[in-house]
């Protein structure tokens, strides 16, 4: 038997699954997120929790704007975000429409059932998901990721916020990750 057949398959399999692959990934050949361990954006002296937030916000909007393009809202689940009071998280939601998107403050779940978020994907918005962990009456680290869908998200392994004598701060963030 000829090997020749098997040989021409082989091939047209693996360029097959490597067109795909590069097809799915397409970030691939641009510049990844490096880890840094300083924001880019700087706060003033007084900076309240929900400007380091915003702040943190901030950095996670910038990574992979392309992800961005043609959204027309931006779902946020503050409750998740227990270091603030009802004050500071309309506050927050009032900071956020510096994005020219409609903000929309609520669970993924109802995203879903509201018909924002149809078969995982959100085809006209973003959604920011903020875990948080208050380690101290001063420091809370943050696990924020932007979602689109199950392909498109990306986020942080960890942001520091840190409270000083001068207010909030974004002290630190971790490494990026990407799907």
């Amino acid at each position: 038997m000829s090997k020749k057949p098997f040989l021409i398959f082989s091939l047209i399999a693996v360029l097959i699954v490597g067109g795909l692959w590069l097809y799915c990934m397409p970030s691939l050949g641009k510049d990844t997120p490096k880890p840094t361990s300083t924001p880019s954006s700087t706060l003033t002296q007084g900076t309240t929790l929900e400007e380091a937030l915003v702040a943190a916000i901030d950095e996670v909007m910038a990574q992979n704007p392309e992800f961005n393009d043609n959204a027309r809202y931006l779902g946020i689940d503050t409750s998740m975000l227990t270091s603030l009071d009802e004050k500071g998280k309309a506050a927050l939601l009032t900071a956020l429409e510096k994005y020219n998107l409609t903000v929309l403050d609520a669970p993924f779940e109802k995203l879903q059932q509201e018909g924002y978020i149809k078969d995982l994907i959100f085809t006209e918005g973003l959604f920011l998901q903020i875990e948080e962990e208050v380690v101290s009456g001063n420091e809370i680290i943050l696990y924020p990721s932007k979602w689109r869908s199950t392909t498109l998200h990306i986020g942080c392994s960890q942001m520091v916020l840190t409270q000083s004598d001068s207010g909030w701060h974004l002290s630190n963030i971790g490494n990026w990750w990407h799907m």
